[in-house]
């Protein structure tokens, strides 16, 4: 069982997508969506894309919820992304648009009219959910890994380091090149 324990908004889609394809293996995007789901229902062979904000019933804390994750899985792949403030920015944009139709969130598009109390609670909530990703780093000894770092510098290589895999350049152009940004900045249709 491989886990990505991430936040949201970091690429972590993509990077799920890409990791399927190369480990050929069964991907689950977000299995704690409902009140009954639970960690139990975890199964070995399969990948699991988890944002460490969407914990199952019987956890009160973020921590607890990536320590389970951590003792269950046989590799975990920490994810995040240093830019808070566009991370934010990214989830107030998508919230205000289509509210909780996230069938819609990885709609690119420009980012315009963002709400900055909306983005400030987003920012407020990153941060505490990037103080526990860093926490289970430091007492795991688990490296993290970025979303800046895996599209735009070497994240991939170190990633692929990681788990003992090859990169498979088709897969990566596929799904983690810099074109797949969602945000469009200006009228060029530059993204970041």
């Amino acid at each position: 069982m491989i886990s990505i324990l991430c936040t949201s908004r970091s690429g972590s889609t993509n990077l799920s997508l890409y990791l399927q394809d190369v480990l050929n293996i069964n991907l689950i995007n977000s299995p704690f969506l409902t009140k009954e789901d639970s960690i139990d229902y975890l199964k070995k062979g399969n990948l699991y894309k988890l944002m460490i904000h969407r914990v199952p019933v019987e956890y009160n804390s973020l921590y607890d919820f990536g320590k389970s994750i951590i003792n269950l899985s046989d590799k975990v792949i920490l994810y995040d992304r240093k830019n808070k403030i566009e991370q934010a920015e990214s989830l107030a944009f998508k919230k205000s648009k289509y509210k909780d139709d996230f069938t819609k969130y990885h709609t690119k598009e420009p980012y315009d009219n963002l709400d900055n109390e909306l983005v400030d609670g987003c920012l407020y909530y990153y941060k505490k959910q990037g103080e526990v990703i860093k926490k289970l780093s430091e007492e795991f000894n688990i490296p993290i890994f970025w979303y800046e770092d895996i599209y735009y510098e070497n994240g991939i290589e170190k990633l692929s380091n990681y788990l003992n895999i090859k990169i498979n350049n088709k897969s990566k152009k596929r799904f983690l090149d810099s074109n797949k940004k969602e945000r469009i900045i200006n009228t060029k249709n530059n993204l970041i």
